[in-house]
């Protein structure tokens, strides 16, 4: 007997200050065919995701849409990690003393590492 390949699962998931919800549909298919529907946020971790999905499901039309929702200002905790500001600071002192004319430091313009090491935590598997 065969079983039907049509089925729909949705989940949330609390990471940070984010609140991640995957929702998946499948229908009967041939070939395993995934459709991923990411934010810009998430492009990152298509491959990963892809190949977590591939691994469990074999065949079918699959169609996973993730999506997140940041937390409100108030339920955010901001928290510092004084070892790496100290880091940082150490740094672009000996930098600046390196320098002919030395500018000051401007946090703003290298927020893309703290970025880098947001995005760094959530390479983690999602499944």
């Amino acid at each position: 007997m065969t079983n039907s390949m049509t089925a729909f699962a949705n989940s949330e998931m609390d990471f940070e200050n984010l609140t991640i919800n995957c929702e998946l549909r499948s229908v009967n298919h041939r070939y395993c065919d995934i459709t991923l529907k990411l934010p810009e946020r998430f492009r990152y971790a298509e491959a990963d995701i892809r190949h977590a999905i591939s691994d469990k499901l074999k065949r079918g039309k699959i169609e996973c849409n993730l999506s997140f929702k940041k937390h409100s200002q108030a339920q955010q905790k901001l928290s510092i990690d004084i070892d790496a500001v100290s880091a940082l600071l150490s740094t672009t002192g000996s930098i600046a003393q390196l320098m002919d004319q030395p500018r000051p430091f401007r946090l703003w313009k290298y927020s893309h590492f703290l970025e880098y090491k947001l995005r760094s935590k959530a390479t983690k598997p999602l499944y």
